[in-house]
């Protein structure tokens, strides 16, 4: 009998009861239907996570819209999705759904085959495979992992959104017709930030990024398309979604797995895999851009780019422009300019229409997606991938004066850690030793003194401390605009002093050690002290 894993009944999804304890796996229809008794979907990839949420964003966009603010409102007083509409949905698209279908594979190329199989190792991002370049992982492409039906599910639908650029084809032939597919290219989210709201449970988290789409705007998934064929693919030439729904299922690989029966179940070792539909990433206008994805303008030439992961520092620095707020009475064309996603302007409609009635509400903000070294090319490795999650006051959508005074908060706090790293840059040019070597010279090498000051790292814990405070920032702001400014200025003079102090203290207690730290404050004002100042600077910068 041929294998088969139907994605709508079968469990793969991981979802948190609303009450607590471990994930369980449900199929799509079970995942829709009862969003309102679940809290979350969760994955320990975060990868995972975001692809999961735009494929059942996917699937409620054509099975219920919304195509107004009016519908979006009645779903929302609902609470809950129409079960008859996803039903009948989810029945008009059965054999699509079938992971290992002949002819139509969920999320895959039917017919196509490859000179050489792939280990699944490929579709995970943290498992050896091929020439990728790993710690502490030690899964061999001659010894492939098996995947059970769900996890390779889950591992096809994120692979399809972060595939990686990397050199080699495998010569793919679509039901024996040979395809010219070029070396492999990043996906549609890959070097992308990614930004999605999530509230008391999973009804309101998918309908808080359920944003209102027109006719055109609601074009068909995946599994709508016609079959990819060797006639219908544009050799290298880039796509673009023709709307959200497409862009939310994105094929970036023409993969077909391949099941086996282990030990009395169905589960997949390898596949055949190749490079699919090539993302067009250049600067378009913002109104066309995923919903999921915060804009910064990069130039007047370049236009608007997708805002990126920053390996060095953690997503809420950046707090500012992921809610950045456009304001009509602002005419100012100087400094960086961003967009924050479609997402965030449906929620703060959506509550300034009425449809949420809770003032003080807060959601929170979802952020992932993998970081790279800056520099690495097109083919470079990620370093690390996140997933940080921000408190979301309704009130700081709608208010830009909140948003910049926000971001002179953040700007506050940068620009004490630049004095940190320049005072213990002068306690360390007091400890080492001049160079002998020269007699002339009376000061250490610089590169020696940097080395130093870099090793006793002051910023990591600085900023790490502070994270907690900005969560409570985020929270007071909107309520107690002045109050929550000067508590977090204290903050960042106390975490300020802490992290120089504990650097120095790696120094040692010897004579030279006190002297040299002897000629360093470690009192770090972080001024102005006083909300009409800070308000001044604010409007000044405007």
């Amino acid at each position: 009998m041929k294998p088969t894993f139907n994605l709508i009944d079968q469990g793969w999804i991981p979802c948190v009861p609303r009450g607590g304890g471990p994930a369980r796996e449900l199929g799509i229809h079970e995942a829709l239907v009862k969003a309102h008794e679940l809290s979350e979907i969760y994955d320990d990839s975060p990868l995972i996570t975001v692809s999961l949420h735009r494929l059942l964003l996917a699937v409620l966009h054509r099975a219920c819209g919304p195509a107004t603010a009016e519908e979006w409102g009645q779903l929302w007083k609902a609470g809950r999705f129409p079960e008859d509409k996803i039903n009948a949905y989810l029945e008009k698209w059965r054999e699509r759904f079938d992971l290992f279908s002949e002819t139509h594979p969920f999320y895959q190329t039917g017919g196509l085959e490859t000179r050489k199989q792939s280990s699944v190792a490929r579709l995970a991002a943290e498992l050896a495979s091929g020439h990728n370049v790993l710690l502490f992982d030690h899964t061999l492409d001659d010894m492939p992992p098996v995947f059970a039906c769900s996890e390779a599910a889950r591992r096809l639908v994120a692979a399809q959104m972060f595939a990686i650029a990397s050199a080699g084809e495998h010569k793919p032939t679509i039901k024996g017709d040979a395809v010219a597919r070029p070396c492999f290219r990043d996906s549609i989210l890959t070097r992308t930030l990614v930004v999605w709201i999530t509230g008391d449970n999973l009804f309101e988290t998918l309908m808080s990024n359920l944003i209102v789409l027109n006719e055109r705007a609601n074009t068909s998934p995946c599994w709508e398309m016609p079959s990819i064929e060797a006639t219908n693919l544009r050799g290298d030439q880039p796509d673009y979604p023709c709307g959200v729904p497409d862009g939310y299922t994105w094929q970036s690989r023409l993969i077909r797995l391949i099941p086996e029966e282990i030990a009395g179940e169905t589960a997949v070792r390898v596949m055949h895999f190749a490079q699919g539909r090539r993302m067009d990433k250049s600067p378009r206008r913002p109104g066309e851009y995923d919903p999921m994805v915060a804009l910064m303008l990069a130039s007047k030439q370049r236009g608007y780019v997708p805002l990126r992961l920053s390996w060095e520092k953690a997503p809420w620095r950046d707090a500012h422009a992921l809610l950045a707020v456009a304001d009509p009475e602002s005419h100012s064309h100087n400094g960086p300019k961003f967009r924050r996603p479609k997402t965030l302007d449906h929620l703060s409609n959506m509550w300034g229409r009425g449809f949420i009635k809770e003032a003080e509400r807060c959601y929170t903000l979802e952020v992932a997606g993998f970081a790279f070294l800056p520099g690495s090319g097109k083919t470079g490795k990620p370093v690390l991938w996140r997933h940080d999650r921000l408190p979301l006051p309704l009130a700081l959508l709608q208010d830009p004066h909140l948003v910049d005074r926000l971001r002179f908060l953040i700007e506050k706090a940068e620009t004490v850690a630049r004095d940190v790293q320049d005072r213990l840059l002068k306690v360390c040019r007091a400890f080492l030793p001049s160079d002998l070597g020269h007699p002339q010279a009376r000061q250490p090498d610089p590169k020696d003194v940097a080395n130093l000051a870099n090793s006793l790292d002051a910023e990591r814990p600085y900023w790490a401390r502070l994270e907690g405070h900005f969560h409570h920032l985020l929270q007071r702001l909107p309520v107690e605009t002045d109050a929550a400014s000067d508590e977090w200025l204290e903050a960042v003079e106390r975490e300020a002093s802490r992290a120089f102090n504990d650097a120095c203290d790696k120094l040692g207690a010897s004579q030279r050690a006190i002297r040299a730290r002897a000629r360093v404050s470690d009192i770090f004002p972080a001024l102005p002290r006083d909300a009409a100042a800070a308000t001044a600077e604010t409007e000044a910068r405007r």
